[in-house]
C-alpha cells in the first residue's frame, strides 16, 4: 500500500497531537451508539481494534490521519474506531473477532 503511494514506511502520528486529541477526532464507537450510528451516518468507515493487535497498531496512525482529514466533512464520510477490548459485546455482536 505505501510504496503505490510513493511511501517506504507507515506514516507517524502528528506529535501535536496526542491520543485524547485522536478520540476526540475520531468517532469512538461502542454498544450503546454503534446501531444508531451507522443508521444515522452518509457513510461510515470503522475500525474495529484492539489495543495489543500488532496490525492494528500499524493502521492506527493512518487511521488517526483519515480522521483528522475528514474531521471538518462529515457530510462525506465519519471515521470512527471501536476498541473490541472495551466493547466485546459489540465485537461479538459484529462478527469481529
Amino acid at each position: 500500500m505505501y510504496k503505490k503511494l510513493g511511501k517506504t514506511e507507515a506514516p507517524k502520528k502528528n506529535p501535536n497531537l496526542n491520543s485524547e486529541e485522536f478520540k476526540s477526532i475520531s468517532l469512538q464507537l461502542d454498544k450503546d451508539n454503534f446501531h444508531e450510528t451507522i443508521k444515522t451516518e452518509k457513510l461510515i468507515l470503522v475500525n474495529f481494534q484492539t489495543p495489543w493487535c500488532t496490525p492494528c497498531q500499524k493502521l492506527d496512525p493512518i487511521w488517526d490521519e483519515l480522521a483528522t482529514y475528514y474531521k471538518n466533512k462529515p457530510d462525506i464520510i465519519r471515521i470512527a474506531k471501536a476498541d473490541c477490548t472495551r466493547n466485546k459485546a459489540l465485537c461479538e455482536q459484529e462478527d469481529v473477532s
